[in-house]
């Protein structure tokens, strides 16, 4: 069953990069245990407005690819999210993320 107390994130802390990532570009973290529809609201410490995903599918889980709404990579930082699931509830986590150091080939 479906549940507000259930919905998760990981890997959380984020440390530069998550195991299930297939290569140095595609980086994220994954929600789970999520109804089909949700919205979900990433904000920075600030109270910033930070990405927005919205989840319209069967799958439980849901993706944010670590990009905030401009697609320019979030700095590191606690991130607060909230999670929208209409008449199932609403759910607050937090999230540690720690980007890897980025190197420019060219400058």
């Amino acid at each position: 069953k479906i549940s507000a107390e259930n919905v998760g994130v990981f890997p959380n802390p984020y440390y530069a990069f998550n195991p299930l990532e297939v290569f140095r570009l595609s980086r994220f973290v994954t929600f789970n245990n999520l109804p089909q529809k949700a919205t979900i609201r990433i904000f920075n410490l600030a109270g910033q407005l930070t990405r927005v995903i919205e989840k319209d599918d069967p799958s439980q889980f849901a993706q944010w690819d670590l990009l905030n709404q401009g697609l320019i990579p979030a700095a590191s930082g606690v991130y607060i999210i909230h999670v929208d699931m209409g008449e199932i509830g609403e759910k607050v986590l937090k999230l540690v993320l720690v980007q890897e150091a980025e190197v420019l080939p060219v400058y």
